[in-house]
């Protein structure tokens, strides 16, 4: 999964950062059902990270998007520049 997200955001010109979910006790159900859930963040332009979620949207075998947020981060570096928030959730094989 982690290669084909990086590989969707480099062609979309977008930086990416994975962070590990280890908060969160699992669901016991989720574990039965063998249901993942992995979150990442990007960084980039609004145009880019919309072209980012269309592109993992039609792209099959990584999971479904489950939620997103776009924002303004905090220490911006560049004029412009957003942070999305995604929750990707699939079955594993």
């Amino acid at each position: 999964i982690w290669e084909a997200i990086s590989g969707i955001s480099q062609a979309k010109g977008v930086s990416i950062g994975f962070n590990p979910n280890t908060k969160l006790v699992p669901d016991s159900l989720a574990l039965k059902k063998n249901i993942f859930q992995r979150d990442f963040s990007f960084k980039g332009g609004y145009f880019a990270l919309v072209a980012l979620v269309d592109s993992m949207s039609r792209t099959q075998g990584i999971g479904k998007l489950s939620s997103l947020r776009i924002s303004i981060p905090k220490e911006t570096k560049t004029e412009g520049e957003l942070e999305l928030k995604l929750i990707m959730m699939g079955i594993k094989k």
